[in-house]
């Protein structure tokens, strides 16, 4: 089969097709998929660079979601099931094996370019707005680097849920793209590094209800500023940096 391959030293921009045998899989309890579109996220990207390791087993070619037929695992054909699935890498490939329990339905009237950047994103979305923060309606949440691939999906979420959200990214350009999807108001952090006084204007003073974060590290104590009374902060990420200096631990508690 034909694969997508990268060279660590040269990244993205070395993306090329080389050539591999189909994946085996044991159909006990895993799938084989045809792949007809995948997605690209940002592991993906970093994976390219070497600076993010597949899980130790895990095939090294890219790619963490797809759609795509099913094979058949007694014949090994490959059937009109339409799918979509999350794997833990090899989505860059003509074939990629998935555990069965991670295979979903393609929804009806969806193409498979569509369908190949649900399971990563919108799951991630749908896991962190509802498992976790348990958003409720009439919330407010703020939601950094909004103009992602999970956060436009975070303000579609918020905006079926009946809450509201407060985008927070890095250009004009972006925060439009934010409204156009729901987002309630947004906040460019390069004009207003410290953001907590525009959450607290648009909150009247109330603070954000829900902070969903994948920065952590820069925007710690300023996320800290964000936060209203009983209110819950959900870190998925640290694109800012793991360290922080000079945390009010302290207000953390009192809120």
């Amino acid at each position: 089969m034909r694969f997508i391959n990268h060279d660590e030293k040269q990244g993205p921009t070395s993306l090329h097709i080389e050539e591999c045998e189909v994946p085996s899989y044991n159909p006990e309890v895993e799938r084989l998929i045809r792949v007809e579109a995948t997605a690209v996220n940002r592991a993906d990207l970093l994976q390219s660079m070497g600076k993010y390791p597949p899980p130790q087993g895990v095939t090294n070619i890219i790619g963490l979601e797809c759609s795509g037929y099913l094979v058949d695992p007694q014949t090994n054909q490959v059937t009109g099931e339409k799918v979509m699935a999350l794997v833990s890498g090899g989505a860059y490939a003509q074939y990629v094996k998935v555990h069965k329990d991670h295979l979903m339905q393609l929804p009806k009237n969806m193409d498979f370019a569509t369908s190949a950047a649900i399971p990563e994103a919108w799951i991630t979305a749908y896991q962190l707005l509802h498992k976790i923060a348990k958003i409720k309606e009439g919330e407010t949440a703020l939601i950094l680097a909004a103009a992602s691939g999970v956060g436009t999906c975070l303000i579609q979420l918020c905006k079926y849920a009946g809450a509201s959200s407060i985008a927070v990214s890095s250009s004009y350009d972006k925060l439009q793209r934010c409204k156009e999807l729901g987002s309630f108001d947004g906040i460019n952090y390069k004009q207003f590094p410290v953001f907590s006084e525009r959450v607290k204007l648009i909150t009247d003073g109330e603070g954000a209800d829900v902070i969903l974060d994948p920065v952590m590290g820069t925007f710690f104590n300023c996320n800290l500023e964000c936060l209203a009374m009983d209110s819950r902060w959900v870190i998925y990420g640290f694109m800012g940096g793991i360290k922080i200096r000079e945390a009010n631990m302290m207000k953390l508690m009192n809120q």
